[in-house]
């Protein structure tokens, strides 16, 4: 069975860059820079994700470049690592980019706000993109095998759009026991096919709405070790909403609020942070992840089309560094 190898839910699905640095050192983002001084005045800081992913397979790259400014300078830890900035966020894959503004703040050590407007053209590749007419449609790894063999008006075919995206990350830590949080909410208008209102978003591995909103949140909760190790539990839950789809006329599919609308899943997190350097450093925070989930709740991956004893897995590798630094 061939299937997409491509987007992986790793910014947003496991961390971003910033929280992948904050959960594998020896204390919170706060605490460290209370050690070395407030954040710089300014920085052009950048961060990358590269990761593999299993059911669903995918490859991703997640580039962001962003300029940042110091908010105000505080030695108090909750009010330390304070900025707003602003840049450009890029996903890569085989099968689709997705590129375009990024506006984030952080007001406090413990919360960074942030909002991406992309643009997105899919290639057509590894039997995406897919888009169906209703949120009742098939889109098992399975079915979209078959579409993607197939030529003609049902196959899988190229795209582009848009996509707003909004997000907050929380994260708090006592002791050795630290707390995460990292939310996403999100908007696609894509050129579908005519008649169709919905299409899969492997990203998310999601059944979506198009022009509707859709959500993911991932809650971790970590033993933070001494040594550079980050170990404990996540949680991933996502739901789309149907409010918006309407059957064609004379069509005896049910109403959208019995379509499936949410996906669970839950399992270890690991993550290994190999060094830290002090701002101004170019490679940063090598962190290696490793992800273990089981699925609680999916149409297609506990028991009806893969077993739910078959794992979800990612492996990633983060870093991020400044290119530019004014203290």
């Amino acid at each position: 069975m061939v299937k997409a190898i491509w987007a992986l839910p790793l910014a947003a699905a496991f961390c971003d860059p910033e929280e992948a640095r904050a959960s594998t050192t020896t204390s919170t983002t706060a605490e460290v820079l209370r050690v070395d001084g407030p954040p710089p005045k300014n920085r052009l800081a950048f961060h990358s994700i590269t990761a593999l992913r299993a059911n669903p397979l995918g490859l991703l790259e997640l580039l962001t470049l962003s300029y940042r400014s110091r908010i105000h300078k505080s030695e108090v830890p909750a009010l330390l690592d304070n900025y707003a900035g602003l840049g450009f966020a890029a996903e890569l894959t085989p099968a689709f980019a997705r590129i375009g503004p990024l506006l984030e703040i952080q007001p406090l050590s413990v919360l960074r706000l942030w909002a991406t407007y992309q643009v997105a053209a899919f290639f057509g590749t590894f039997d995406l993109f897919q888009s169906f007419p209703s949120p009742g449609s098939d889109y098992s790894d399975d079915r979209l095998d078959e579409l993607g063999a197939l030529e003609g008006p049902e196959a899988n075919y190229q795209t582009t759009g848009t996509q707003v995206t909004f997000g907050a990350n929380l994260q708090a830590k006592v002791g050795p026991m630290a707390v995460r949080s990292g939310f996403r909410l999100v908007r696609p208008d894509y050129d579908l096919r005519d008649g169709d209102q919905t299409f899969y978003d492997q990203f998310y591995d999601l059944l979506v709405l198009d022009e509707a909103w859709y959500f993911t949140n991932d809650a971790d909760l970590l033993f933070v070790t001494d040594f550079g190790l980050a170990a404990g539990l996540r949680w991933t839950a996502s739901r789309v909403f149907y409010d918006g789809w309407e059957a064609p006329t004379g069509s005896p599919m049910p109403d959208a609020a019995a379509f499936p609308t949410s996906t669970h899943r839950l399992g270890p997190f690991l993550a290994y942070n190999f060094d830290k350097g002090p701002p101004g450093v170019f490679f940063n925070n090598p962190t290696a992840i490793l992800i273990v989930n089981w699925w609680l709740e999916h149409p297609y991956r506990t028991g009806q089309e893969v077993s739910q004893a078959v794992p979800y897995i990612v492996l990633g590798f983060a870093f991020n560094g400044d290119i530019w630094v004014e203290n």
